[in-house]
């Protein structure tokens, strides 16, 4: 009868540690999976903030390149790209790092917990035949108490109840304290991932900020007021050799007679007017498809004082440069 009892006691035990064992395993299983998620929703943002790191850094370079008054912003800005491209260089490393060495060993306990589980059902059903096959023993041996061979039989599997039952307490001891070692280790390997990525990202960014101070804003708004202040009749010529479609051949001859031209005053237009039609009629090679047909840049008066047409007799080729073709009165100098 105590036998009986200390059996069902033992049943009971054993019962009650199967179900700790395997409550603990799912527990593990569910919290590494939430784990292994949150770590990857990590890494695909960690992407997405290279990827905009590398956009910002390229829209910062065009930037620059397309700048051309402010000198000493377009050089802060293009090492600010270069900068940012080094962090976007250190980001990726640590983002391959992270799927490697975090990432990848946290995804493989599913695996882990799903075959301790299993291993954990497989020691306790054998420990249930054996609890069943001890019961059976001492039933034999309470009929027969002189019967050796029924005792022998009893505590044989008493044995090996107490092996299995310590090689299911070995099993899930392993398990333990293998998953506690590996948490450990991922993590260790998380945070020194992102320690060396963030501590190279402090180095790379203090040059930036350095690089940054050395813009010369006095500098580079000088450089603006002098292109902004100049001449006007630079920017007239400027605007004349870039929106009239003159050809190469005979339009640097043509900017220094224009250029000339628009010194004098209107008083001088007529006479500059005449010397300008013999100079233009004596080059046979000066082609053009349009003078100043996109020009918005120069202002035109239609009251002005018409230029006179000497040489009349000569005929206009729709193709040769003159000055009937050419709006010399309607031009309005500066006052100077």
């Amino acid at each position: 009868m105590q036998m009986f009892r200390a059996t069902k006691i033992e049943t009971m035990s054993c019962e009650q540690q199967a179900r700790f064992v395997q409550e603990r395993l799912i527990s593990i299983e569910e919290h590494l999976c939430e784990l292994c998620q949150a770590m990857g929703i990590y890494a695909r943002k960690t992407s997405k903030m290279r990827d905009a790191n590398d956009l910002l850094a390229s829209t910062l370079y065009e930037t620059a390149s397309k700048e051309t008054l402010n000198r000493s912003t377009k050089k802060g800005m293009l090492e600010l790209a270069e900068n940012l491209a080094t962090v976007g260089d250190s980001r990726d490393e640590a983002t391959k790092e992270l799927e490697k060495k975090v990432l990848l060993p946290l995804s493989q306990y599913k695996v882990y917990c799903r075959n301790a589980k299993l291993e954990t059902r497989h020691i306790y059903g054998a420990k249930q035949k054996e609890l069943f096959k001890r019961r059976q023993l001492g039933k034999v041996r309470e009929k027969d108490p002189y019967n050796m061979k029924a005792e022998n039989d009893v505590n044989k599997a008493s044995i090996e109840v107490s092996h299995t039952q310590k090689a299911l307490e070995e099993h899930v001891e392993i398990f333990e304290k293998k998953k506690l070692k590996d948490i450990k280790q991922l993590l260790l390997q998380f945070a020194e991932s992102e320690l060396a990525f963030h501590a190279e990202a402090v180095g790379i960014f203090t040059k930036a900020y350095k690089d940054l101070l050395k813009i010369d804003i006095d500098s580079d708004f000088e450089d603006f007021r002098q292109i902004l202040t100049q001449q006007p009749t630079n920017y007239k010529v400027e605007t004349l050799k870039r929106n009239s479609s003159i050809e190469k051949i005979g339009a640097s001859r043509l900017g220094e007679n224009l250029a000339s031209f628009l010194k004098f005053s209107p008083k001088q237009i007529p006479k500059m007017a005449t010397d300008l039609k013999k100079e233009i009629a004596s080059s046979n090679s000066a082609r053009t498809s349009a003078i100043l047909g996109s020009n918005n840049e120069l202002s035109y008066d239609s009251s002005s004082e018409s230029v006179p047409t000497s040489n009349s007799n000569r005929e206009n080729s729709p193709e040769e440069i003159t000055i009937e073709n050419y709006p010399v009165g309607n031009v309005i100098t500066t006052d100077r």
